[in-house]
């Protein structure tokens, strides 16, 4: 019955499927050393909410908060690795999305752009 998480700062990588399945987890708090987030680390964690994704973090797997209803994705100012435009989590080096959320719009259906802040749905 794993409540809350205070990712430890000698952790630079949280692996793939880490905490998978949590579903009594509340919060995360992710240290500023963090570098890499792994896939579906935090799948069905559906109360889990968490800290900005630190600057330093250079590397986030497929789908990491996928099934997280109450997540806010935020991203730490100065992180140039990642940005959050027209409703996905792009890192800019492979031009990828690494995750996608269908529910940020705005009031006439379109999608949103230049936000940092993403709203975390199953997909």
């Amino acid at each position: 019955n794993l409540k809350s998480v205070n990712i430890p700062s000698s952790l630079i990588r949280i692996k793939d499927y880490a905490f998978n399945g949590c579903s009594s987890l509340e919060s995360v708090i992710f240290p500023e050393t963090l570098e890499e987030i792994g896939s579906l680390a935090f799948n069905n964690c559906r109360k889990a909410t968490f800290s900005a994704i630190p600057k330093n973090v250079t590397r986030i797997g497929v789908n990491p908060f996928v099934w997280c209803e109450n997540a806010v994705v935020t991203l730490e100012e100065g992180n140039e690795r990642y940005v959050i435009t027209s409703g996905c989590l792009v890192d800019t080096a492979k031009k990828t999305a690494c995750l996608r959320n269908g529910h940020e719009r705005d009031t006439r259906g379109r999608k949103r752009n230049g936000d940092r802040r993403l709203r975390v749905c199953g997909m």
